[in-house]
C-alpha cells in the first residue's frame, strides 16, 4: 500500500472557489473508485491557503492505472479539470510508505516533515515514540524524508545529528 499526498497551494481569492470545485465536481466523479480518499485539509498562513489531501493505492502501478482511468473520464476533464489548474499557485504530491496503516486521518492533525541526513532515516524513527501518530517514509523525490500525521503539536524528538530540519503544519480537516 502506499499513499499519494498532495499539497495545493492558493490566494484566499483563489481558495473558496477551488473549495467548492472540489467539493461539487472533483469528489462526486472521484468518489473513492480512483484511490481512497484517507484525509482532506487546509492549512492557512499569511498569504496563502494550503490544501492537503491524501489518498491511498495499493501500489504505483495501481495508482497509474487508476489516474489513467479518471484522466480518461470527459466529465473529469470538461467538469473539474478544465477550471482547477487556473486556480492553482503551485502543486507537490509525494509518495509516501506507510509504516502502519491502521490510523484515523479524518481529524485535525498535525503534519511533521523530518529531513533526514542522507542514510539515517532509521535512526531518526528510533529517536521518536512510534504512539505520536502515523510515520510514512517517502519515496520520492526525497528517500531522507519521514512524514508524521499526529494529534500532538510537539513531536517529542530528542536532538539529533541526523535530522537537518522539522517543520510542521497545523492541518483543519475538512468536512464535506
Amino acid at each position: 500500500m502506499i499513499y499519494e499526498l498532495r499539497s495545493y497551494f492558493f490566494s484566499y481569492e483563489n481558495w473558496d472557489t477551488y473549495k467548492e470545485l472540489f467539493f461539487d465536481k472533483c469528489l462526486p466523479i472521484r468518489k473513492d473508485d480512483y484511490g481512497i480518499l484517507k484525509g482532506k485539509w487546509i492549512c492557512k498562513l499569511d498569504h496563502q491557503v494550503i490544501f492537503f489531501h491524501l489518498w491511498q493505492y495499493d501500489s504505483l502501478d495501481h495508482r497509474q492505472a487508476l489516474r489513467e482511468q479518471l484522466g480518461a473520464r470527459d466529465d473529469w476533464k470538461n467538469d473539474f479539470i478544465q477550471y482547477a489548474p487556473a486556480l492553482l499557485d503551485n502543486q507537490f504530491l509525494k509518495v509516501l510508505n506507510p509504516i502502519a496503516a491502521d490510523f484515523d486521518f479524518k481529524q485535525n492533525l498535525n503534519l511533521f516533515t523530518i529531513d533526514c541526513m542522507p542514510g539515517t532515516l532509521k535512526e531518526v524513527l528510533g529517536l521518536i515514540d512510534p504512539e505520536m501518530g502515523q510515520f510514512n517514509t517517502q519515496e520520492f523525490p526525497n528517500p531522507n524524508e519521514l512524514k508524521v500525521f499526529s494529534v500532538e503539536n510537539n513531536l517529542l524528538i530528542h536532538h539529533s545529528k541526523h535530522i537537518k530540519n522539522i517543520t510542521n503544519y497545523e492541518l483543519v480537516y475538512l468536512e464535506a
